[in-house]
């Protein structure tokens, strides 16, 4: 009885280990990050949309009072601060695209060639100086509405334990090493909406300045 239950297994093994399962479980594995990159494509859309809006009601509310000359220059602030975002938003997307599809074995770019900065305007350490880049305006213009002045693509450090600092890994390292191309998606939209947190947390100071 036991060697005909075995029997019965041997087909079953063979169907769980081959290609035609493997080629399953890619496809749902696939479709499980597609539908957590769709869900935090959401709250990134909200924002720009929330974004658009806000500075709109400024311009409404500035020229309901006047278009007075500090009205005229919190508007000037919220047009600098929108532009510098998008600017740094479409430097994350640039890199996020690289590694669609999934649906692909490799993909058009994989995690390996993002750490590599050689000959590479798309690695992550072109991201990094973006991000810096991006912190320095901010600095520049809104130094009085920053609550972190820390360069973005350093901020990770502040996670690591003094006593490690020397011996810290560089941004791309400590985000995307050993991750998967999904992974990366996955972070580099993490790192867009917090970029876009800030930025809407930018702008209400802005506006509510006396």
């Amino acid at each position: 009885m036991k060697k005909a239950y075995l029997l019965y297994l041997i087909p079953v093994l063979c169907i769980a280990c081959s290609p035609h399962k493997k080629a399953t479980q890619k496809y749902f594995k696939n479709l499980k990050y597609e539908q957590i990159h769709q869900v935090m494509m959401y709250p990134m859309i909200l924002a720009k949309q929330k974004a658009d809006q806000d500075l709109m009601n400024l311009k409404i509310k500035v020229k309901e009072q006047g278009n007075t000359k500090a009205g005229l220059h919190k508007i000037m602030l919220a047009e600098y601060l929108k532009k510098e975002t998008m600017d740094v938003i479409g430097e994350i997307t640039k890199r996020t695209i690289k590694f669609l599809p999934y649906s692909t074995d490799e993909g058009i770019y994989t995690v390996k060639q993002f750490l590599s900065s050689k000959n590479n305007y798309y690695s992550a350490q072109s991201l990094a100086k973006a991000l810096n880049n991006y912190t320095k305006q901010l600095k520049k213009r809104h130094r009085k509405y920053l609550k972190d002045t820390i360069p973005w693509a350093e901020r990770y450090l502040q996670l690591i334990p003094p006593i490690q600092n020397k011996n810290a890994p560089s941004f791309g390292e400590f985000y995307f090493k050993n991750a998967s191309r999904h992974e990366a998606v996955l972070i580099l939209h993490a790192i867009e909406f917090a970029v876009l947190k800030e930025a809407s947390d930018i702008f209400e100071r802005i506006s509510k300045a006396n």
